[in-house]
C-alpha cells in the first residue's frame, strides 16, 4: 500500500471517530433535552449510573445494543448508513475475491453441493431505528 494510501486510511478513520464521537454527543444531548439524569436513564436500564457515565464518555466503544437501548432510554431515533469507498482505498487483504464457492449439505442426503456466488456488495440502503 502506498504512503498517499495510507494517509487517506488514517484520514478516513479519524473522520470516522469523528462521526462516531458527534453522533454520542448527540444522545447525550437528546437525554439533556429531556431532563433526563444519568441514573434515571440507569433505571431503565438496569444499569448503574457510572455505567451510563462511561458510555457517555468521549473515548467508549458502545455495542450497537447498548446503543439502541440507551437510544430507547432517552426517546431517541437512529438512523444508520454505509456507503462504499473507491476500491483504491481498501487494502488488497480485506478485498473481496472475484468470486467464491459455497458447500453446504443437501438436506435429503450428506452429499455436498457446490455453487458459484457473485462478489458480496454491502447495502446502502438507511436503517432506522425507533
Amino acid at each position: 500500500m502506498s504512503n498517499s494510501q495510507q494517509n487517506e486510511q488514517k484520514a478516513h478513520a479519524k473522520e470516522i471517530l469523528r462521526e462516531q464521537r458527534e453522533f454520542r454527543e448527540s444522545l447525550v444531548r437528546i437525554r439533556e433535552e429531556r431532563d433526563l439524569s444519568q441514573s434515571q436513564v440507569g433505571e431503565m436500564l438496569g444499569l448503574s449510573q457510572s455505567a451510563i457515565a462511561q458510555f457517555e464518555r468521549y473515548d467508549s466503544n458502545p455495542t450497537l445494543g447498548t446503543i439502541r437501548r440507551y437510544a430507547l432510554a432517552v426517546g431517541a431515533s437512529i438512523v444508520m448508513s454505509a456507503s462504499p469507498r473507491a476500491a483504491e482505498f481498501v487494502s488488497p487483504s480485506r478485498q473481496a475475491s472475484k468470486s467464491f464457492t459455497v458447500s453446504r449439505k443437501l438436506r435429503s442426503g450428506s452429499k455436498l453441493e457446490n455453487h458459484e456466488k457473485d462478489v458480496w456488495q454491502p447495502s446502502t440502503r438507511k436503517v432506522e431505528y425507533a
